[in-house]
């Protein structure tokens, strides 16, 4: 996958887990080229009823990567807030 500057992600990866994370799948979502979300499950088709003036936010579950581990185990996995939107019209 590659990011907004034209660098492929992996190459913020340490070199030694660069490998690793090559083969493993991305999972985007939302999905700002074709403007989809997810698979289409009855709590992501209720995005369809969003009005004028409701907030779609967006969170994300994160945990500290150790450059020479990898996941690190010391520390839990947190929900960040990542981006909220205003609908300001329906389409």
């Amino acid at each position: 996958m590659i990011g907004k500057d034209g660098k492929p992600l992996v190459e913020y990866f340490p070199k030694s887990q660069r490998k690793l994370m090559t083969d493993q799948h991305v999972h985007v979502d939302p999905e700002f080229e074709t403007f989809t979300y997810g698979d289409p499950t009855t709590p992501k088709r209720s995005l369809r009823n969003l009005r004028r003036g409701d907030l779609l936010v967006f969170y994300c579950g994160l945990q500290r990567w150790d450059s020479n581990n990898g996941w690190a185990s010391d520390h839990r996995p947190a929900l960040y807030l990542a981006a909220v939107a205003s609908m300001l019209r329906r389409t």
